[in-house]
């Protein structure tokens, strides 16, 4: 299988310590096979396995056309469910036909020289306590976002500097 010009999504996981401490907050699910367990292997999506007819021990090839994924195979040793991807794809995108064609995961091993961030999960402090229809609850969830797009604003400076 060879990709090219699909958008896809790529997550870096370490996935024995930050899954046995409980820190993801939508950790994908195995439902067959297991978590990457080394730098060549990654666990896709059952939505993108169906759709695709891909099975436990399929290669997946990339090629970015850059020095981080230039031609790099990957062992499927997993498949996994994620409520991030409950409808199959998550978001829009620019390019393609505007869904996610593959979500994998792959050890934070892959890329241990990334310190860049594309998707951020927040907890709000109790939140859950408070009626998700109530004034108390958007009060709540509104003062967080507005702190972290202040935050965004702060780190997005701080990245453009860095690699400036």
């Amino acid at each position: 299988m060879t990709w090219c010009n699909y958008p896809i999504r790529i997550y870096a996981v370490d996935f024995e310590t930050e899954m046995a401490s409980g820190k993801l907050l939508s950790a994908p699910v195995i439902v067959e096979g297991t978590y990457p367990i080394n730098q060549t292997s990654c666990v896709v999506l059952r939505s993108f396995a169906l759709k695709n007819d891909v099975k436990i021990g399929d290669k997946i090839y990339l090629n970015s056309g850059g020095d981080l994924l230039s031609e790099i195979a990957f062992t499927v040793t997993g498949i996994a469910e994620s409520v991030e991807f409950a409808s199959g794809d998550r978001q829009a995108n620019t390019s393609g036909d505007s869904t996610i064609a593959l979500a994998m995961y792959v050890s934070r091993s892959v890329y241990p020289q990334a310190d860049v961030y594309t998707d951020v999960l927040v907890r709000v402090k109790d939140a859950d306590k408070a009626d998700t229809f109530s004034k108390a609850y958007n009060e709540k969830i509104d003062s967080a976002k507005q702190k972290l797009e202040k935050l965004a604003k702060e780190r997005e400076k701080a990245r453009e500097e860095s690699i400036t």
